[in-house]
């Protein structure tokens, strides 16, 4: 095994087959219901794992370019200035790095900030939401500890936390079901370990920080993970108690247009049961009332996984290579040499290698 630059093109490849996959897939409402994040995530975990450990195999088959491929290669290699060891590769790759650390400590400092926030603000607890909160952690068979707080600076329901949690609630009128309603969907996100998710992605993002539509996978992310969190919720529930869960989900709605949500929270990753895209929560509608109880998702589960593992494997099998040609000048000291510029490229003369 051994060190690739071009290993790491196939990393990137990747990266946009996955946001691909995606975009095509996402307005597909039965792909929506049946897809499970987790076998994505995994997928995720592997790309990272493939571009910080990024090396190939001796025997893997090698997708030789001509022409593409090596004006890249030359254009990277050149230096930045006349006489420099500098090339725009090391560039290039000092500031990718430059940036993931960057945003890596600001997103540490927002987390910190947002800790000092919820650490001061007003909250307190109503004994019947923790009565209520506790009824409803035994149906769902939760034994965590979970802290619930209400607070009038808190606009939308929220959960912090991956080993220990918190739930916040906007201090607003609710009813007993509409309350019940939205913890029910609050504990659902500490059940399918989302916040864990999306730390994953935020991972994601951080690494890969230059590429703008690593920005719209996190949307769309955010985006599944509200649905399958609410067909979860209402996978139990009877017609008419799928149309109450949506009103409640309108309820919380309605409260955030008229306050602006805090800002910390809007940039970190935590679950909160709101989205501001008319199409999105009409599909999230249209999936809580559409759900079948008796459907199954283990089969495309099953073909999801398969397909992740099989493009991630092939990376390592089949690897892009440049082909370079020798001057016409080049003098060859025996017939079977094999001879090498730019210290890594495999030459090719009259159909010789």
């Amino acid at each position: 095994m051994k060190f690739s630059f071009f290993s790491l093109i196939m990393s990137i490849c990747l990266i946009n087959i996955l946001i691909l996959f995606l975009s095509l897939l996402k307005n597909k409402n039965k792909f929506i219901k049946h897809f499970n994040v987790t076998s994505l995530i995994v997928f995720i975990i592997l790309i990272i794992f493939r571009t910080l450990f990024n090396f190939e195999f001796k025997n893997s088959i090698n997708i030789n370019s001509k022409i593409i491929l090596p004006k890249i290669i030359d254009w990277l290699r050149m230096p930045l200035y006349v006489d420099s060891n500098l090339t725009l590769l090391s560039f290039f790759l000092f500031i990718w790095i430059i940036g993931s650390c960057i945003i890596s400590l600001k997103t540490i400092f927002t987390y910190y900030k947002f800790k000092i926030y919820l650490k001061n603000i007003s909250k307190f607890s109503y004994i019947q939401d923790l009565e209520l909160l506790e009824k409803i952690k035994q149906e769902l068979n939760i034994d965590k500890n979970i802290n619930l707080y209400r607070s009038n600076e808190i606009t939308i329901p929220i959960v912090v936390g991956i080993t220990e949690f918190s739930i916040y609630l906007p201090n607003i009128i609710l009813s007993e079901n509409k309350l019940r309603n939205i913890l029910i969907h609050e504990l659902n996100h500490i059940k399918g370990k989302d916040n864990f998710k999306k730390i994953i992605i935020l991972l994601f993002k951080i690494l890969f920080w230059w590429n703008p539509f690593i920005y719209l996978l996190n949307k769309d992310i955010d985006h599944i993970l509200e649905i399958q969190c609410d067909i979860r919720t209402v996978s139990y529930m009877t017609d008419k108690e799928r149309i109450k869960y949506l009103e409640s989900i309108l309820a919380i709605i309605k409260n955030t247009k008229y306050i602006n949500s805090n800002a910390l929270i809007n940039n970190l990753q935590v679950s909160a049961l709101y989205n501001d895209d008319d199409n999105k929560l009409k599909q999230r509608f249209n999936l809580v009332l559409d759900h079948n109880n008796k459907q199954q998702n283990k089969k495309y589960n099953l073909i999801f996984c398969f397909v992740f593992i099989a493009i991630f494997m092939s990376s390592y099998i089949f690897t892009f290579k440049p082909i370079y040609y020798p001057k016409e000048d080049y003098i060859f000291i025996e017939e079977d040499d094999f001879i090498y510029e730019r210290d890594s490229y495999i030459l090719k003369i009259k159909n010789k290698e």
